[in-house]
């Protein structure tokens, strides 16, 4: 089958040249039933009255049949039923056609057979030995049953029945194969043999085993001019025939049935069978069987090693019809088979058994001799069931013969036997059953033999057919309800293509498989399908690199397309604008005068750059164009053209400049500016000129740059120092000019911009800020004051800035009721009212006053002392919370004295301390860093020195504090040198150098005596670490409270 579109792109629109495409309307255990059959020849040939083909069919209503030699040429067309299968007698005499010859090219020895519907076709030499006919021309009989669908493939295993080809005319088996697409390549052991177009065939002569390939799909036969198996004495010679099986189909399970040739197992006689291996490593086991169905033998195991390795047996018993040989591989093998009566031989292509292979249903006529006479034959049937029935010609078989099916074994296959006469010796035969079928039928007697297999191989989907055609891709169906399916490329699994469709973008060899009840089937036969190849060109063209007159442009070609393109090219004719130096490219070559780069061919995905080196002239067109084509339809003519455009040279200078802060705050102040000049052109620009109406006088540093090259840079440093029209006019605006000579003559000239603003060649803006903030702080360190009294204040005046401060002002006037006050500061001393100015006060800098005042013993109320702060230079935040200092009058005395002392709780960390201040006012206390409170009353107080502070209520007087220690003991310890707990020490009498503590153990040894003065107990006694267990102290010390000498006693824990 061939599927083939190829389209015209002419001007945007598409041209569609030719499609042509079958498709199988039904396939479902029939597999050798095709609305299609390609008949290869035979060794002899097919037009003559010697030769006759059985048409049958099985579908419902009438099915017309049409008979073409190969070359196309009419031959007949007839009807057929399910009903009356149609025997055709080709027309013309057998013995005056010559034998086809081997090495040989032919158009039209081979048949095609086309249906309206599927049929099964079998052709049959029935030469009879008729007067005239020999191996000459034509030597009957044979038979060949066409395989269908299931015969076409890409890939055979050639073989014979026998390896040894004594008795065979020429020596050799003969081979055919014939092509059904046009520019068929065929190929033999991997070496080219010929090349067909459609319908054309070749005979040949191969070694058995070889391997026979091609690359789009074929059919293939095997047969002889003559066969004289010598167990005859070189009587009973035969032609045969058979159809050889692509690669594809084979199985892994046959069985051969021996028909009624003479007995004997030696290496020329005629019942023999040819095991071929179509993978390495093949290993064969085969198990023979009487014709009761009972195992004769142990089992022979065959180790085929390599693809094409063959192993010949004699099949049964050597003797006895009907006695048979269970084969099973562990990969696909293809079995010959040689069938005889006597030593007149046909040669069959073994079926494979079980799984999903076998048809249900076999349509036939009867046999003839050249006359017309009735042949004789037998047949049988082989079936994977006990029970289910077969019937023939609506009988059941077994009934009608009274023969019942045969066990083979345990293999789990039976046998079903019958001849022409236990059958009623019918015109049509037909065989139909429920459960999978293969079924042998041999013509035995008369002195003719001649054979034929009737099943399928597998339940294979029907070959790929068109289901739509699109501008670069083919949508390709098959049979349906076979889910899942995967989809195969020249036999490479096309990994996701799962489903009943597939979109072919690729030209090669579609087949596909799918999975029924009885397992995965085997692949489809191969359909090649030729897409119309498409591409995606694109050309990319850019000036890679400019210096001076000379560019570089890069040219690169893409292939952004699914498909392969080749005959690439790009014109790319350089304008006047250009002068042509050199080219380099990655592939293929440009020719300069005629402006086209020959990329070649162009892989999809793949790229590749030209790179054309120009001189730029003056004048002239510079706008470079480049266009791409290849022999693809390209899908996207827009980016089919690409241009680019390298200028003749110009100078081109960038002139920024940008201050070294963004905001200055004053007078004289120097603004730093950097001005930078880079040549960014492609050629050199000379006797450069820096000037800045607004700079400092000299302060343009360089101010002239003799030549500036391509691709650098200068900087130039100027000044400005800061004026009072600065100050009042908020900002300094600058900018600078550059000019140079102009490389044809003359002056240009470039103004400076400011990079830190979107804009171009704008001027750069410095902000002036002038602006002191005056921070004032006023203080007595005090908030009350008792009548009668002196306190001081202390002014202090700081410049935050930003700028500096001129003719500062500082004002205090005498408190209101307060007569005498006095001051000095800034250098200046004085009496009653403050008032000073400071001339300038820098940022950061400060000035501070004294001013002391006496306070009347008649004075009472709030003391309330203002200062005031003003300057020339405005202050950003004139509030002033630390101009006012208010203290308030004191009418209490505040504390006068303080004691403490611990009333319980000595030696625990809950002891409870007692103060007691006297003095005028209310007062509060606290212990150490602790909290305020209103009485002295502390409890859960630790052991230790502790500070007890007390203060009036209002600030009144002066804060009075006592010391009380409060002792105590660690309840255990832990001397394992860890650095904490490691010693026993008494806690709180450090100040009690007289203080001892004597440490005894349980049974009041003395163990230690310590001070307050040493580190404690370590645990150790004369040397040793004593054990972890309770001991007891007695400590001799002064009572805090009285100074007296107490005892205390008690006990703690050591442990380890």
């Amino acid at each position: 089958m061939l599927i083939k579109h190829t389209n015209l792109l002419t001007k945007g629109s598409m041209k569609k040249i030719f499609l042509f495409v079958f498709f199988m309307a039904s396939y479902c255990m029939t597999a050798q039933y095709a609305s299609v059959h390609y008949i290869a020849p035979s060794p002899w040939q097919y037009w003559s009255n010697a030769n006759e083909i059985v048409v049958s069919t099985k579908e419902a209503g009438t099915v017309s049949v049409e008979l073409r030699k190969s070359d196309g040429t009419f031959i007949t067309t007839f009807n057929v039923t399910a009903n009356n299968p149609v025997s055709y007698r080709f027309l013309g005499s057998a013995n005056s056609l010559s034998r086809n010859n081997t090495g040989t090219n032919y158009s039209d020895r081979g048949l095609i057979v086309s249906a309206s519907a599927p049929v099964l076709v079998n052709m049959r030499n029935i030469a009879s030995d008729t007067s005239g006919t020999s191996n000459l021309n034509i030597k009957g009989n044979a038979s060949l049953v066409s395989f269908g669908d299931e015969g076409r493939g890409l890939e055979f295993r050639l073989g014979y029945y026998r390896s040894s080809y004594t008795g065979l005319a020429t020596g050799n088996p003969i081979y055919s194969v014939m092509a059904i697409n046009d520019n068929t390549t065929v190929t033999l052991n991997g070496v080219v043999m010929t090349s067909l177009n459609a319908g054309q065939s070749r005979l040949f002569t191969a070694a058995m085993g070889a391997l026979l390939t091609a690359d789009k799909a074929v059919v293939v036969n095997v047969g002889s001019y003559g066969d004289t198996p010598q167990t005859c004495g070189g009587n009973g010679e035969d032609g045969t025939v058979d159809q050889i099986a692509p690669v594809n189909v084979l199985g892994q399970q046959y069985i051969v049935v021996r028909g009624s040739g003479t007995s004997g197992a030696g290496a020329n006689d005629p019942e023999q069978t040819t095991i071929v291996a179509t993978q390495p490593g093949t290993s064969v086991q085969i198990t023979n069987f009487n014709a009761s169905g009972q195992q004769i033998s142990t089992p022979l195991t065959y180790n085929l090693a390599n693809a094409g390795s063959y192993q010949t047996v004699h099949h049964g018993d050597s003797n006895n019809q009907y006695s048979s040989s269970f084969i099973v591989s562990n990969n696909p093998i293809i079995v010959y088979s040689g069938t005889a009566v006597d030593c007149e031989t046909d040669i069959s292509t073994v079926m494979p058994i079980g799984g999903c292979s076998g048809t249900t249903n076999v349509i036939t006529r009867k046999f003839i001799d050249y006359a017309n006479g009735d042949l004789p034959y037998f047949g049988y049937i082989l079936i994977e069931s006990l029970t289910e029935p077969v019937y023939m010609n609506s009988q059941d078989i077994e009934t009608l013969t009274g023969v019942p099916r045969v066990a083979l074994g345990s293999t789990g296959f039976y046998m079903i036997r019958f001849n022409n006469n236990n059958i009623g010796n019918p015109l049509s035969i037909h065989i139909e059953s429920l459960a999978r079928l293969t079924t042998s039928i041999v013509q035995q007697g008369t002195g003719f033999s001649m054979s034929g297999f009737f099943s399928a191989f597998s339940d294979s989907p029907s070959p790929p057919a068109e289901l739509s055609v699109d501008q670069c891709s083919t949508t390709l169906t098959t049979t349906s309800g076979m889910d899942p399916y995967q989809w195969f490329l020249d036999g490479q699994l096309i990994a996701g293509a799962t489903s009943d469709t597939y979109v072919a973008t690729e030209t090669g060899n579609y087949s596909v498989r799918g999975e029924r009840a009885c397992g995965v089937t085997q692949l489809s036969a191969p359909v090649y399908v030729e897409i119309n190849p498409c591409s995606d060109l694109e050309v990319n063209k850019t000036v890679a690199s400019a210096q001076g007159d000379q560019a570089v442009f890069q040219i690169v070609a893409s292939n952004l397309g699914l498909s392969n393109d080749t005959n690439v090219e790009v014109t790319d004719l350089l304008p006047d604008g250009y002068q042509y130096v050199s080219y380099t490219a990655s592939a293929g070559s440009y020719d300069p005068v005629a402006g086209i780069w020959t990329v070649g061919d162009l892989d999809f995905g793949a790229t590749e750059t030209l790179l054309v080196t120009v001189t730029i002239n003056p004048t002239g067109n510079h706008t470079n164009i480049a266009q791409i084509s290849g022999t693809n339809t390209d899908t996207d003519q827009s980016n089919n053209s690409s241009q680019a455009i390298a200028d003749y040279p110009t100078p081109d200078l960038q002139f920024s400049k940008e201050s070294q802060f963004s905001v200055y705050y004053n007078i004289g102040d120097v603004i730093e500016y950097e001005l930078v000049l880079e040549n960014t052109g492609q050629i050199a620009i000379n006797n450069i000129q820096v000037t800045d109406n607004n700079a400092d006088l000299g302060s343009i540093s360089p101010s002239a740059i003799s030549v500036l090259n391509p691709g650098e840079s200068v900087t130039v440093t100027a000044q400005h120092t800061v004026t009072l029209a600065d100050i009042q006019a908020g900002e300094v605006v600058n900018q600078a000019i550059a000019t140079a000579d102009a490389p044809q003559g003359g002056t240009m000239a470039i103004v400076s911009d400011d990079p830190s603003t979107a804009a171009d060649e704008d001027a750069t803006v410095v902000a002036i800020q002038y602006l002191s903030d005056l921070e004032v702080v006023k203080t007595n360190n005090q908030t009350m004051y008792y009548s009668g009294t002196t306190t001081t204040y202390t002014i202090t005046v700081t410049n935050n800035g930003p700028s500096d401060a001129t003719q500062v002002v500082v004002s205090d006037p005498v408190p209101t009721g307060i007569t005498d006050m006095s001051w000095q500061g800034n250098g200046q001393i004085g009496i009653g009212d403050l008032n000073d100015s400071i001339v300038v006060l820098s940022v950061g800098e400060s000035v501070s006053y004294e001013v002391t005042i006496d306070i009347p013993v008649q004075f009472t109320g709030n003391l309330t002392n203002i200062v005031a702060v003003s300057s020339d230079v405005p202050d950003p935040n004139p509030d002033c919370p630390g101009c006012t200092d208010v203290d308030v009058e004191c009418t209490t005395l505040g504390p006068t004295s303080l004691t403490a002392d611990v009333i319980a709780g000595q030696f625990s960390d809950q002891a409870v301390v007692s103060a007691q201040a006297s003095g005028s006012g209310n007062f509060v206390y606290w212990m150490d860093n602790g909290l305020l409170q209103y009485d002295g009353y502390f409890t859960n107080v630790p052991g230790g020195e502790h500070t007890i502070y007390v203060e009036s209520v209002d600030g009144c007087g002066e804060v009075i504090s006592v010391k009380v220690i409060v002792l105590n003991y660690p309840r255990f310890f832990t001397p394992n040198g860890d650095g904490y707990n490691d010693n026993w020490q008494l806690i709180g009498l450090e100040g009690q150098p007289d203080a001892t503590a004597y440490i005894f153990d349980r049974y009041g040894k003395l163990l230690k005596q310590i001070s307050t003065m040493s580190l404690g107990w370590d645990g150790i006694y004369n040397g040793h670490q004593l054990p972890s267990t309770d001991y007891w102290f007695k400590l001799i010390y002064r009572d805090p409270a009285n100074n007296e000498m107490k005892e205390f006693r008690s006990h703690f824990s050591l442990k380890r």
